[in-house]
C-alpha cells in the first residue's frame, strides 16, 4: 500500500528545512492569490455595483500591468537582491487587495489592481531566486518541477 506513494518521497527528500518553508510560502501564496481573484469579479458586481464587463476588463488590465512589470521588477531582484524585493512586494500586494475592499469608482479599482499586479510581480521572482538559493544544485531541477506540480 505504501509502495504506491514512493515516487513522491523523491521530491520530498529534496526538500531541507529552508526549502521546506519557502515551498509552503510559495504554496500559500498561490492558494491566497487564487481565492482572491478568483472571486474578485464577483465581488466587484454583485458587492461594489460593477459591470461585468468592466471585471473583464480589470482582469486583463491586471494581467497586463504584471507582464510589463515582469522584466524591470526581475532585474531589480537580480541587483539588490530577493529579501529587498520580495517584503515591499508582500506589503504592496496585501494592502492593495485590501484596497479593493474600499473602491467605489472605476478608476481607484484600476489602481487597486494595478498595484496588486505589481505587487505579485515583486514577490515571484523574489520567490524563485530564494529557492534557487536554499536548494543545492544538484537538486534544482526537480525542486523546480516539485514546485510547478504544487501550484498546478
Amino acid at each position: 500500500m505504501l509502495s504506491k506513494f514512493a515516487p513522491f518521497k523523491e521530491f520530498t527528500s529534496i526538500l531541507n528545512p529552508h526549502s521546506r518553508r519557502i515551498i509552503l510560502g510559495i504554496s500559500l501564496n498561490a492558494i491566497g492569490g487564487g481565492m482572491t481573484l478568483s472571486l474578485l469579479m464577483v465581488y466587484l458586481h454583485d458587492i461594489r455595483g460593477f459591470t461585468t464587463t468592466f471585471g473583464g476588463l480589470l482582469m486583463a488590465w491586471g494581467a497586463f500591468a504584471g507582464i510589463v512589470g515582469t522584466g524591470p521588477l526581475g532585474a531589480l531582484v537580480d541587483r539588490i537582491g530577493p529579501k529587498k524585493v520580495i517584503i515591499p512586494g508582500l506589503l504592496i500586494a496585501s494592502i492593495s487587495a485590501l484596497s479593493f475592499s474600499q473602491v467605489t469608482t472605476h478608476a481607484q479599482a484600476v489602481f487597486s489592481m494595478t498595484l496588486f499586479s505589481l505587487g505579485g510581480q515583486c514577490i515571484w521572482p523574489a520567490q524563485m531566486v530564494i529557492l534557487t538559493r536554499v536548494t543545492p544544485e544538484a537538486d534544482r531541477a526537480k525542486i523546480f518541477g516539485f514546485n510547478f506540480m504544487l501550484l498546478n
